[in-house]
């Protein structure tokens, strides 16, 4: 057997291997925590289309704060058995929570906010992605808001990662797709992901699917108008957007028109 020995020279390994030392890990190589988001938060709170559900608010009697776009109630997917006799049936239970506060809940579990057109999904959203840009330039440590319109994603190379960089880029941030992977996988970000059904093609739906499912560990809220259009992804909880009450009505409309509005209820009254 013919072996053939080549001779290396120990002082150019020990340098080879120094050298290897003091590369930087991946994981520190793609580190953005040194990135700086406040330029993006700023420039999400300085747009006006991102602002208006803002406006549409108004104070009640209480302590606290009445918005009237986002005041639809929520219906969660949740039910429990009962014992009738010696039967066992589901009885659907049916709850009204606030938006903004069942949403933030249940992102890091994912949850499908479902509703008719013009119900509030869209603008909840919005409202989530100022108010959390607010609390993320107060504090680092809060996840950076994101929000993405499904209908954009291209129907025949559908990327996810692709609308995400962009969003961020229009907005001043630069990362590299290793970096937004790793910032992905270390749950950095709040998705608000809108139009489930709105995907163009069955191939973005199952990019949707599958990247839902890759980056498990980050938070995210889907909106939909009707599951049987785009589908669920397999999430679990689901919110569902009712119409307002009688109340909330008058006072919607009390607050869009303050001075015609009393007469308006007057007109409308028993219709």
């Amino acid at each position: 057997v013919d072996r053939t020995f080549v001779q290396i020279d120990n002082r150019a390994v020990r340098a080879l291997v120094s050298a290897i030392q003091q590369q930087p890990l991946w994981s520190a190589a793609v580190d953005f925590s040194d990135t700086d988001f406040a330029p993006y938060l700023r420039c999400l709170l300085a747009n006006d289309e991102y602002k208006k559900p803002q406006d549409l608010y108004i104070p009640t009697d209480t302590t606290s704060s009445l918005d009237i776009k986002l005041i639809s109630q929520l219906i969660p997917s949740e039910s429990l058995e009962s014992n009738r006799g010696q039967h066992q049936q589901q009885q659907a239970i049916i709850k009204r929570f606030s938006v903004q506060k069942e949403l933030r809940k249940y992102a890091v579990e994912h949850v499908l906010l479902i509703g008719r057109p013009g119900s509030g999904k869209t603008s909840a959203l919005l409202r989530l992605l100022v108010d959390e840009a607010k609390k993320a330039l107060e504090n680092p440590s809060v996840r950076i808001p994101i929000f993405l319109e499904l209908k954009y994603i291209d129907k025949d190379h559908p990327s996810v990662l692709e609308r995400i960089e962009a969003f961020l880029r229009i907005h001043g941030v630069h990362l590299d797709e290793t970096a937004l992977k790793k910032a992905l996988l270390d749950g950095r970000f709040l998705l608000l992901i809108d139009g489930l059904n709105e995907l163009p093609s069955d191939k973005a739906r199952l990019r949707i699917a599958r990247f839902r499912k890759d980056y498990l560990k980050t938070p995210k809220i889907f909106t939909t108008r009707d599951i049987a259009l785009g589908g669920d992804l397999g999430i679990s909880r689901k919110l569902e957007m009712q119409p307002l009450t009688e109340l909330q009505v008058r006072q919607f409309v009390k607050f869009a028109l303050p001075e015609q509005g009393e007469l308006m209820l007057q007109q409308l009254q028993g219709r």
